[in-house]
């Protein structure tokens, strides 16, 4: 084979080859251009409020439950005599300006007995 022919046989397949990784490198840049664009990517701070969201939605109900019986824990102590008005009525009760039957009477206890 003339050397004429073998240079030029070597010289289109170099410039194949050269050709072929150049194009796909530059469809590789333009892949990695298009999806940053038309795809949305999530951020660290996207996360945090995706997170922040799903465990105030998961905290909710405990949340309410925990108002609800706040509120029924301050209704029950408004409810409750002052400690000086308990403090008065036993020191009346020690002097004998009360009368004993004011008070209420302790629930009758149960007199089975188990066998």
């Amino acid at each position: 084979m003339p050397f004429e022919i073998m240079v030029i046989i070597i010289v289109a397949i170099v410039a194949g080859t050269l050709g072929g990784i150049s194009k796909q490198f530059l469809a590789y840049l333009q892949n990695r251009q298009s999806s940053g664009r038309g795809e949305s990517t999530l951020t660290t701070s996207g996360l945090q409020k995706i997170v922040q969201e799903s465990v105030e939605r998961a905290n909710q109900p405990l949340l309410e439950k925990i108002e609800r019986l706040e509120k029924r824990l301050n209704a029950a102590e408004s409810r409750r005599l002052p400690a000086h008005e308990e403090t008065e009525r036993t020191d009346l009760l020690d002097r004998g300006l009360l009368a004993s039957s004011d008070e209420p009477e302790p629930a009758p206890r149960s007199t089975r007995t188990r066998a």
